[in-house]
């Protein structure tokens, strides 16, 4: 919500977007840890570092 009052703008947030936002985000996290762990062990196996 957004209100002028003389020279200033004051804004006022809707926490129940930020909890949408954070829900949706939630998402790409639970991705990212799981394809970065995947990652690691890979990049960590005893096969990569066999000559």
């Amino acid at each position: 919500m957004k209100r002028k009052d003389r020279r200033e703008t004051l804004y006022r947030l809707n926490p129940g977007k930020l909890v949408d936002l954070k829900d949706w985000l939630g998402y790409f996290d639970e991705y990212w840890d799981l394809r970065l762990t995947k990652l690691k062990r890979l990049t960590e196996s005893e096969d990569l570092h066999q000559e």
